[in-house]
């Protein structure tokens, strides 16, 4: 019996008055045993059963979260998901993979030029109009010029691409070639040239009445009368282009609406919006009927208005884009420009012309303010 034990019953002793004896004492201590060991069971059953009961709740909530046929560590593998990696870029524009197969890169970003390659699959870009700063997405051998716009790019085998516009206008260039698309239009380049079909042998006479003209020779080798600039101009060096079509004269440029366009986009990005205006007027007077001139005649429109301060003349541009994919924003830029020139009642009617065309238009507030009608 343990010293302490043996000081209580001696307390004990002391303080009730009853008959006690060594006997009697060993059998209270006996009892005291008994419930101290019946005590440390029931504590040590507790904390068994509290243990079980938290491995249960723990492995129930492993259980409830794992993935169906996960395995055990499925917790340390990485979550898989089909939502792609969306780039927001610095001036606001936004590119979104279409998959997780899809792979988008930056190759250029600057305050007057951004380049995106696609080097596989598809991509979406939602462009911010900035007129200063060229956006330029790269897939394969295709590439896409874009102001602000809306576009879906998908590279294929073979350095091919094919492009849908969603909003806007873009311009697809290949090799020597180029090509406008505007909203809602799609095309997969590089065109394919028509193949002709090819003569089979057995429909060919065994015997011809007439002799067999001699082969003509072979035709020499087609020039290319691509001038430097344009090359330049392809690669997106604008600096440069300007610098060899200022030494060959902008007034020397070939009378065709893609030399014309490409020598006024040198011109603008190049810093040098005023020598824009004559290429953009020639391709207008020469070429009415070209599905390039509404684009021509709102670019004409956004220089006049945005950089050279000329409103009326912007105004006079603006109303030869209202076609096509363009007329909506061309309208509502006219209303602008005949409210900076002064013109409040022009600019009213045109206001009032938008709104009657366009009820739910994307630039009904800008009409609205413009046109005096707030």
């Amino acid at each position: 019996m343990s010293a302490d034990l043996m000081r209580k019953i001696e307390t004990a002793r002391a303080q009730v008055d009853v008959a006690w004896t060594d006997e009697r004492a060993q059998v209270v201590g006996r009892q005291m045993m008994r419930r101290k060991r019946r005590r440390d069971t029931v504590r040590g059953a507790s904390l068994v059963v509290a243990s079980l009961v938290v491995l249960l709740v723990v492995g129930f909530g492993v259980r409830r979260y794992m993935l169906p046929g996960a395995a055990p560590n499925v917790a340390s593998a990485p979550l898989q998901t089909d939502a792609p990696a969306v780039l927001k870029l610095a001036d606001g524009s936004v590119v979104t993979p279409v998959d997780r197969n899809s792979l988008v890169r930056t190759a250029q970003t600057s305050a007057t030029r951004v380049v995106v390659e696609v080097v596989s699959g598809a991509a979406k870009f939602d462009v911010t109009p900035n007129s200063g700063r060229v956006f330029r997405v790269e897939a394969g051998r295709v590439a896409v010029e874009v102001l602000g716009t809306s576009f879906t790019v998908e590279r294929l085998a073979q350095d091919s691409a094919k492009v849908s516009v969603q909003r806007g206008r873009v311009r697809v260039s290949w090799d020597d070639e180029a090509v406008e698309l505007g909203a809602g239009e799609e095309g997969l380049f590089p065109r394919q040239r028509a193949q002709l079909p090819a003569t089979s042998a057995s429909s060919q006479p065994v015997e011809s009445a007439a002799p067999t003209a001699p082969p003509a020779p072979p035709a020499p080798p087609a020039i290319s009368a691509r001038p430097a600039w344009r090359a330049l101009h392809q690669e997106g060096d604008f600096d440069k282009a300007w610098e060899v079509l200022q030494r060959e004269g902008i007034d020397k440029v070939r009378d065709d609406a893609g030399e014309l366009l490409a020598a006024a986009d040198v011109a603008r990005m190049s810093k040098h919006s005023a020598q824009a205006v004559g290429p953009l007027r020639r391709l207008l007077a020469s070429h009415p009927g070209d599905p390039r001139a509404p684009l021509a005649a709102f670019t004409l429109g956004r220089v006049l208005l945005d950089e050279l301060g000329r409103p009326r003349e912007a105004a006079d541009a603006f109303a030869q884009a209202r076609k096509g994919a363009m007329a909506e924003d061309a309208l509502a830029r006219e209303v602008e420009a005949w409210s900076r020139a002064g013109d409040a009642t022009t600019a009213r009617a045109r206001a009032e012309e938008y709104l009657k065309l366009y009820p739910s238009g994307r630039r009904e507030r800008s009409v609205r303010r413009y046109g005096g009608l707030e």
